[in-house]
């Protein structure tokens, strides 16, 4: 079993495998945008204790919206990476926290978590839509922040505060979840979830805003978004093991954009402030 020590190489080793799927992310053949991250999140959260190990790899077709705000969706393919190691680090693909306070398993002797959490976000680029003409590109971000988290019988509320490092967007974000095993079987597994998003004015703007430029490049109106409430969203997830390595996981997922984001004009004029998205995934645990 690995030592202590090896926490830093382990956590490293995890995130170069999620650059490694960074690069095909932005290919139309990917779907891999942040409300399905969300709900794959919540999804693996809630890993059944039979059969599951410590390591979850997946891909399925997905079907959501080409960037947050965009109206209808297109289909692609998602990948779905998951690892658990002890009590200390989770990795859901592009998120890692590291907890340093209490146990989070479902049997944890402790109903507390807390410690740092990071998470790559791969931004928008211009071209993934002909609704973002002139809007320009949002860069990859590397956000670092923390959470705090606490378990009760089956339900988990966790509070978490991350700001982007890179100058992507040079924004804060604190988002509020809960979510719970509403369905435990020896093979199937439903669990809910529901979220909401507070983003200050610097991510909401990199996000929704349109500058004077933008306005003349893309035909849409100048507008300054505020920070505020950004999204509410719900999560379903049913998951069926077929075997004890293998398993069938599908997530359903409805995010509604709130205030600022909401009343940008690339939501009225060319998109909705209603995202939904939906997957299916095999899955093969180590």
């Amino acid at each position: 079993m690995m030592s202590m020590r090896h926490a830093p190489a382990l956590i490293a080793g995890a995130f170069a495998a999620v650059i490694a799927h960074a690069a095909p992310a932005r290919a139309d053949a990917f779907n891999f945008n942040t409300t399905l991250d969300n709900v794959l999140g919540r999804a693996m959260e809630m890993m059944p204790l039979t059969g599951v190990k410590n390591v979850r790899l997946g891909l399925g077709p997905s079907y959501g919206p080409r960037f947050l705000g965009d109206k209808g969706g297109s289909v692609g393919i998602a990948p779905v990476v998951s690892l658990r190691y002890l009590n200390l680090v989770a990795v859901d693909n592009n998120s890692v926290r590291v907890n340093f306070l209490g146990n989070w398993g479902r049997d944890a002797s402790s109903p507390w978590s807390a410690g740092p959490a990071v998470k790559l976000d791969f931004g928008r680029g211009e071209s993934d839509s002909p609704k973002l003409r002139g809007l320009g590109d949002i860069g990859t971000s590397f956000e670092g922040g923390a959470f705090v988290g606490y378990r009760a019988g089956s339900t988990q509320f966790r509070l978490r505060a991350r700001r982007d490092l890179t100058g992507a967007t040079s924004g804060t974000t604190i988002d509020a979840e809960v979510y719970a095993a509403v369905v435990e079987t020896d093979r199937l597994f439903g669990r809910v979830g529901a979220q909401v998003v507070w983003a200050d004015s610097k991510h909401t703007n990199a996000y929704f805003g349109v500058t004077p430029g933008q306005s003349v490049a893309s035909g849409l109106p100048i507008y300054r978004a505020k920070s505020g409430l950004y999204d509410a969203s719900l999560t379903v997830s049913l998951e069926y093991l077929l075997t004890d390595r293998w398993s069938a996981l599908t997530v359903l997922g409805y995010t509604r954009l709130l205030s600022s984001a909401k009343d940008s004009p690339l939501v009225k004029l060319r998109g909705s402030p209603n995202q939904a998205d939906i997957a299916a995934f095999a899955i093969y645990a180590f």
